[in-house]
């Protein structure tokens, strides 16, 4: 199945339950949760990616300079079919 990245800075946010709820109801794409930080409770069995396991430097970079080249590096692999960036 190709994989749909979902992007939001901050996940699971318990405020915005429709951003799961959507990448749930999909049935082309497997979801692939991408963001800075992890707030809430990930669906289960939900593949996610944050910054948590970046350095300091990564993130810094991320924050100030809006850098992706770390989320690319994890990414690039799965050969994301579309991203679904939220908030933008």
């Amino acid at each position: 199945m190709k994989h749909a990245i979902i992007y939001r800075h901050q996940l699971f946010k318990p405020s915005e339950i429709f951003i799961s709820q959507q990448a749930r109801a999909m049935q082309k794409y497997d979801p692939v949760f991408v963001g800075r930080s992890v707030l809430g409770k990930a669906p289960e069995g939900a593949k996610v990616i944050s910054l948590a396991g970046a350095g300091s430097y990564q993130i810094y970079k991320n924050v100030v300079f809006r850098n992706a080249k770390y989320f690319e590096r994890l990414i690039k692999p799965l050969k994301p079919a579309l991203i679904h960036a939220h908030f933008g």
